[in-house]
């Protein structure tokens, strides 16, 4: 709160400065408080454009949905090609053709032409995108690129980056769309500051965090428990920019699972975020 306060000499009791304005000490550190949260989210958001690129929010809603998990991922490399409208862009960047075409959709996600009309019925069926004068537009409930509605600011969500989905991908056949999809069905376990699959994702406290191993996520994403051994080696095979997707660490008694932040991330902390990506450029050398 400020005061409009004026400057007397002592002696005369005259007014030396009429226009002398003071600050309450609380008001001074909320202003400072805030000054350096602008800064610290800044330096954020210039650190994720440099290193990590455009990404998108996905809503954690899709993953109730119960869609077939090839067309989960599908979806997701679909929304890379997203404008700030929610609509698929594909073309030469002339207005009249810029736009994504029914007719592109196969030749964007590298399907045989039955598996195409598939994903795009399902999409489709399931409310993912809509298609209206042949121009296709992603639902603002599940993905969305830019300012999200203060409305939806609560909602559990996370940043995918668009270069290392478009990465995982274009690398993998179609067949295994759904290993992929699997890193998405974590999600609601992945801990908001280090990345790791744990019971209790908002956990800022390392001590605190109780980490989920293999054998638990085999029953998460309904595997077998003797499918552990596979499981891990299908994930250690996952790629981007040369680096893992997923770190397997071994602690002690502890054992750990991490995500590679180029894939996405929840947090806001930029010291939080350079340390996972120097612990991966660490692993996967």
């Amino acid at each position: 709160m400020s005061r409009e306060c004026y400057i007397v000499e002592k002696s005369t009791g005259e007014i030396i400065n009429e226009d002398f304005i003071i600050d309450e000490t609380e008001d001074i550190q909320k202003k400072n408080e805030i000054l350096n949260k602008r800064k610290s989210d800044d330096e954020f958001k210039i650190f994720i454009d440099q290193n990590l690129g455009n990404f998108y929010f996905l809503f954690y809603k899709l993953i109730k949905k119960g869609i077939e998990r090839q067309y989960i991922i599908r979806f997701l490399y679909l929304c890379t090609y997203m404008d700030y409208e929610n609509k698929l862009l594909f073309g030469n960047g002339l207005e009249e053709t810029k736009y994504m075409r029914e007719k592109d959709l196969q030749e964007v996600l590298k399907l045989s032409k039955r598996e195409t009309s598939y994903t795009r019925e399902a999409l489709i069926k399931n409310e993912l995108i809509f298609i209206k004068d042949n121009l296709i537009e992603v639902n603002k409930k599940y993905c969305i690129k830019g300012k999200i509605e203060s409305s939806k600011k609560k909602s559990q969500k996370v940043r995918i980056f668009e270069n290392g989905l478009k990465e995982l991908y274009e690398k993998a056949k179609p067949k295994e769309h759904k290993k992929l999809a699997l890193l998405i069905e974590l999600l609601p376990y992945i801990n908001l500051k280090f990345n790791i699959v744990c019971k209790n994702p908002t956990c800022e406290n390392i001590k605190d965090l109780k980490p989920i191993d293999l054998k638990e996520i085999c029953k998460i994403i309904k595997y077998s428990p003797n499918q552990s051994s596979r499981l891990k080696k299908d994930l250690l095979s996952l790629k981007v920019n040369e680096e893992l997707v997923i770190m397997f660490n071994e602690t002690g008694s502890a054992k750990f699972i991490t995500i590679n932040p180029k894939i996405y991330y929840k947090g806001t902390k930029l010291d939080d975020l350079k340390w996972l990506i120097n612990s991966f450029e660490i692993k996967s050398k």
